[in-house]
């Protein structure tokens, strides 16, 4: 079913993307959990060594251990919904403790509180996060040719809220403190769940996926949710504990995997086992996307003249360039996405992740060259970070908002949320690796003069550089046999998913 003509040019276009209702509902929910989030992700490396006065390489470890506990918690605020709480339950429980895990970041002085709040943080995103894409993924239908174009629009509305926490809240910082700024994430994040309560209200948006009636079993959600917590503030704490609990967690996710596609009919295993090689292709995306707010954080604060169109930006709105990229860009490459569909020239879903690397892979070429053109010893014109992260904006459109339709598009309806929760598991596993990857380019205290640490990025470039043609070219090697996977012939569906 195709949305209504509608007259107006402006709200032609956006008819096409809001189609179904529902949409604008997740979009404005996702913009403001997603401010709240990234006012924590932006800020928190820079607060760590200015505020706390910890090293590089701490502060990567800790930022690693939380981005990888935020994108991996998701599996569990999948399975809960699915089996327990609902869709739409446990986004409302996500959000309170979004809430409270601001709430107390903007209150504490001490770094133990603030290891437990980062631990809130992260149980709130793994209930809010998947279970949001889900209740989306419902409103398609199978073969929905919006779907693509739908999800697209819907990442745009994720990175208004990155825009907008990552452009604010360095002015905030700067003009008013650390905990106004952080204080303003816990307000973004009760816009989120009004919008959402009274957004799934008034379009009658019904969760297929009902609450448990049996309180035991409720209680137990709840019970165990506290418990990931106080592990997770202890994960975030200890670095070389953190280190073992993520390799046990990539082994089991690639069991879970694994193990649901050699169970299931030739049709449902094939489709598990693309989604698989996908999943495995963005891990090192994703630990090369999020040097954004790790090294490259630093790199600008460092390196980087501040001074643009007469503005001297803190070090976090550069971080929001990278959103603009994806808010400007993301329409038309929604609308390309669907105008190639009705002509049957849409790339395939792995073609899409080949150019989302080939396109991080460009931005990188592009730092390197800054460093090889600016003389050692002075800053780098921001001109040249502004122009890579464009094309990471290009990057993670072609694969993330693809990455998200594509679960909702593969995966049997019955194993949804927890996959949806897998896809988050291995973007958070990709930011541990990211941490690991940012230890290439930390600088040590006592290395102090503008050339010795550009000379240290420098080396950090030519690694980043390295693995970006080599995934890219995995990806593209990869990409028939991963077609052939996802076309495999309906007729194979005979047996469903095996119990």
């Amino acid at each position: 079913m195709s949305p209504t003509p509608v007259s107006n040019p402006f709200k032609r276009f956006w008819a096409v993307f809001s189609y179904p209702k529902g949409l604008k509902v997740f979009f404005l929910t996702e913009m403001w959990e997603r401010y709240g989030f990234y006012v924590i992700e932006g800020l928190i490396i820079l607060y760590l060594i200015q505020h706390f006065k910890l090293s590089d390489t701490q502060s990567y470890a800790i930022l690693g251990s939380f981005s990888a506990l935020a994108y991996i918690m998701p599996i569990i605020g999948g399975l809960l919904a699915d089996r327990i709480l609902g869709y739409r339950h446990t986004v409302m429980t996500g959000g309170v403790f979004l809430c409270i895990g601001y709430s107390i970041i903007a209150v504490t002085t001490h770094l133990t509180p603030l290891y437990v709040a980062l631990g809130v943080v992260t149980m709130g995103t793994g209930l809010l996060k998947p279970n949001v894409s889900s209740l989306l993924g419902t409103l398609y239908t199978e073969n929905d040719p919006h779907r693509h174009s739908g999800f697209t629009v819907f990442y745009v509305g994720i990175n208004l809220g990155t825009v907008l926490a990552t452009f604010l809240s360095g002015y905030i910082v700067r003009y008013l403190g650390w905990h106004n700024s952080f204080a303003s994430a816990s307000a973004g994040m009760v816009l989120a769940i009004t919008i959402f309560l009274f957004g799934t209200r008034h379009y009658h948006i019904y969760d297929n996926r009902p609450i448990n009636t049996n309180p035991i079993k409720i209680g137990l959600a709840y019970l165990l949710m506290l418990v990931l917590i106080v592990v997770s503030a202890f994960i975030i704490q200890h670095e070389k504990i953190a280190l073992k609990c993520f390799i046990i967690i990539s082994a089991a996710t690639v069991l879970v995997i694994l193990g649901k596609a050699f169970t299931s009919s030739k049709y449902y295993r094939n489709r598990i086992l693309a989604f698989f090689l996908l999943v495995l292709l963005s891990v090192i995306y994703w630990a090369l996307y999020f040097q954004v707010f790790f090294s490259l954080n630093l790199f600008t604060l460092r390196v980087v003249n501040h001074d643009v169109l007469g503005l001297n930006l803190p070090t976090p709105v550069f971080i929001g360039i990278e959103s603009v990229g994806i808010i400007l860009f993301g329409p038309f490459l929604g609308m390309l996405w669907h105008r190639l569909r009705k002509a049957n020239r849409d790339p395939s879903t792995p073609m899409k992740f080949s150019i989302g690397f080939l396109a991080i892979c460009a931005s990188f070429v592009i730092l390197k060259i800054a460093m090889i053109l600016t003389p050692l010893g002075q800053h780098v014109s921001p001109y040249w970070l502004i122009s890579g992260y464009l094309l990471i904006a290009v990057s993670e459109l072609s694969l993330s908002a693809i990455g998200l339709a594509m679960v909702t598009e593969l995966i049997p309806s019955s194993l949804v949320g927890m996959m949806m929760g897998i896809w988050f598991v291995c973007t958070g596993v990709g930011g541990k690796i990211a941490g690991l990857f940012a230890d290439y380019a930390a600088i040590p205290k006592n290395v102090h003069q503008l050339s010795q640490i550009e000379h240290i990025y420098g080396h950090a470039f030519n690694f980043y550089l390295l693995v970006t043609v080599g995934i890219a070219l995995i990806s593209l090697v990869l990409t028939p046999l991963i077609k052939r996977l996802i076309n495999t012939p309906a007729t194979e569906k005979y047996g469903g998913i095996k119990s």
